[in-house]
């Protein structure tokens, strides 16, 4: 790939610091991905220019691949990120701009990510109206352990500053939200700091089955990530080694937990009792939006290829025997009503099992998708609301939104979920 500088670039740019113009001769490839012939604009973001150009630049490196070789880890291919191409890792990366390109929400560039259908569209347009508010969002309390990396705290507090801002127009609280983060090594010191914070306070019971839960999960490369229900505020909890988290979207995880945390904000501490799609179907949806409307500042990845990444018919952990593209409407009908798992008090768990998975997660996000592209986000957040004078999401569901929720899966739901997966064929 022959690159050559034009011009340097004199001014600050909202995409990113911009580091010049450059020009390819030939057609080209990195990674699988088209580059197309003609001049770009590169943009950087927390990473200084000479370290992304030149002979021994990270993108040199890129280039010296073969065509089909994937990226050196972590770096990941980001597409349609704010009208370019670009290369991301643990909040630090470039975007590839081809200059007098039309590069939209509803582009496909370079044919490089899942086209923008019209069910996506109408679900980030309604989302982009928001937020409105113009107050100052609920703060965050940082919490981070002997053995944290200063480079992961740093992608932490942008995402989690991202969703709060996102989420700025309902119910805020003024007592800050509290995130705790530490290295594998950092378990004892957690424990300390929930007791600081006064969360023995739910009952020996609780408190010793989220410091279970906790050991269980932790592991040198292992990441233990979760939202602890059984503790006021959900505070998002995250231990794990740097090599384990520069494998991981980061941003996506954050956001994801966060959400968690604003659901129990808005139900008052009953966000369980939405059910596993309406819970874990939440946390992807905004996640991938969150993430792609402040790619400029926090990384990650835009809501097109996430959402094909997160929401695959066959992913393993999601639907270990199930290919969604082969369920009839039928089949969804009775898959979505089995995905809610036992109920204990104000606790309902997704309920997993050897046919269906966790499809909660990734076709929860497309129900999502479809709820705020029928509805609207307000609507959305006024069924959270709800939560708080029932501990029947589904009648809140009816209430909020005039319908019954089987009514809603029959009519609408699951011809949008058959629809839409037809795209991965």
């Amino acid at each position: 790939m022959a690159l050559s500088t034009l011009t340097p670039a004199a001014v600050a740019s909202e995409q990113g610091a911009p580091c010049g113009i450059y020009k390819v001769s030939k057609n080209e490839v990195i990674a699988g991905v088209k580059f197309p012939k003609g001049s770009y604009q590169i943009y950087t973001y927390d990473i200084a220019c000479n370290k992304v150009l030149g002979k021994k630049g990270i993108l040199e490196t890129f280039l010296k691949q073969k065509d089909k070789d994937p990226l050196p880890k972590p770096w990941r291919y980001e597409s349609v990120t704010v009208g370019a191409q670009g290369f991301s890792r643990s909040g630090v990366g470039f975007r590839v701009q081809l200059i007098g390109s039309a590069t939209t929400s509803g582009a496909s560039p370079a044919g490089n990510t899942a086209p923008m259908s019209a069910g996506m569209k109408a679900a980030l347009d309604n989302i982009a109206q928001f937020p409105k508010s113009k107050e100052t969002p609920q703060a965050l309390n940082y919490n981070y352990g002997p053995n944290a990396a200063k480079d992961m705290s740093n992608v932490i507090e942008k995402s989690a500053k991202a969703t709060m801002e996102f989420f700025v127009d309902f119910y805020q609280e003024t007592k800050p939200y509290p995130i705790f983060y530490g290295s594998d090594a950092d378990l004892d010191w957690v424990i300390a700091e929930w007791r600081k914070y006064g969360y023995e306070a739910v009952g020996n019971e609780l408190f010793e089955q989220a410091v279970s839960n906790m050991r269980r999960r932790i592991g040198p490369t292992s990441i233990m990530i979760g939202s602890e229900s059984r503790f006021p505020q959900t505070p998002m909890i995250l231990l794990a080694s740097k090599g384990a988290l520069s494998r991981n979207n980061l941003q996506m995880n954050t956001i994801h937990h966060v959400v968690h945390g604003i659901q129990g904000r808005i139900t008052g501490d009953k966000s369980l009792l939405v059910g596993c799609w309406g819970r874990e179907g939440a946390a992807q949806f905004y996640a991938m939006a969150i993430m792609d409307r402040n790619f400029r500042t926090i990384g990650g990845s835009d809501y097109a290829t996430e959402r094909r990444e997160q929401s695959k018919p066959t992913l393993s952990y999601w639907t270990p025997k199930t290919n969604l593209l082969e369920l009839s409407a039928s089949q969804w009908f009775d898959k979505l009503n089995s995905v809610d798992g036992n109920r204990f008090g104000n606790q309902m768990y997704c309920n997993p099992d050897p046919e269906i998975g966790n499809f909660g997660y990734g076709s929860g996000a497309l129900l999502y998708e479809r709820l705020v592209g029928e509805y609207g986000h307000q609507k959305v957040m006024d069924w959270w609301y709800e939560i708080r004078s029932t501990s029947d999401w589904k009648v809140a569901f009816e209430k909020v939104f005039k319908l019954n929720v089987d009514d809603w899966y029959k009519q609408s739901a699951i011809p949008y979920l058959m629809k839409e997966y037809q795209a991965w064929k």
